[in-house]
């Protein structure tokens, strides 16, 4: 799970999460909850657990995409070594 807080600015909450650029450096990221500060806290935290949970980083959108071609790939290559093996056994 990412790092996070929230941040009160201009008397709305924002949710700053604390991302990594290729280099490694900490880059925050700040998103808007939309929420005035005054009655909506819990919210305002609940929305950050939840960004916290299910934010992917650009690096991470990235692995999962090579993971997702790499499998297709290996998927492809063994459906035809088993078409190849069955001609040969037909043969």
């Amino acid at each position: 799970m990412i790092a996070g807080h929230l941040q009160e600015k201009k008397d709305l909450f924002y949710i700053v999460l604390n991302c990594k650029n290729e280099e490694g450096k900490r880059k925050p990221k700040w998103i808007p909850t939309g929420l005035p500060v005054k009655g909506n806290k819990k919210r305002a935290e609940a929305m950050l657990i939840e960004m916290r949970r299910t934010f992917k980083t650009t690096v991470e959108k990235e692995k999962e995409h090579r993971f997702v071609q790499e499998t297709q790939k290996k998927r492809h290559l063994q459906k035809n070594l088993i078409k190849i093996l069955y001609s040969l056994t037909l043969c």
